[in-house]
């Protein structure tokens, strides 16, 4: 995996990453086509935030509204709102789940090598 200078990897999905910048001394959680930038406090705000949110409730309170993503998350802003799969905040969940002295449930991706032979046909 290529990383910036100064980039710890604290946890990695097919869809995320979260790593921490020693130059901004910040925590950036980017997940599909969504980035963040947290201070400490502000990162463990957000996933004290994950951990709690009642995925099974929002996706209840947001069955009749179309489309597939049901988990509404709204921001301090009055024209944007997050929407999210099940699925989807299950995979954000994990990423940001503390891993301090363990392995993550989602591993890093490795590449293998494989041996090829060439037939003549």
């Amino acid at each position: 995996m290529i990383q910036g200078k100064g980039e710890q990897t604290i946890n990695q999905t097919v869809n995320g990453r979260i790593y921490k910048c020693a130059e901004c001394d910040k925590f950036h959680v980017n997940y599909k086509n969504l980035s963040f930038s947290f201070a400490q406090e502000e990162y463990e705000n957000f996933q004290n935030y994950m951990r709690k949110l009642d995925v099974n409730y929002w996706a209840q309170q947001n069955e009749h509204r179309s489309g597939e993503r049901k988990i509404m998350i709204p921001i301090n802003h009055k024209n944007l709102i997050l929407s999210f799969r099940t699925d989807e905040i299950d995979e954000i969940k994990a990423l940001l789940a503390d891993h301090t002295g363990r392995k993550p449930r989602f591993q890093l991706l490795k590449t293998r090598n494989f041996e090829f032979q060439i037939s003549d046909n």
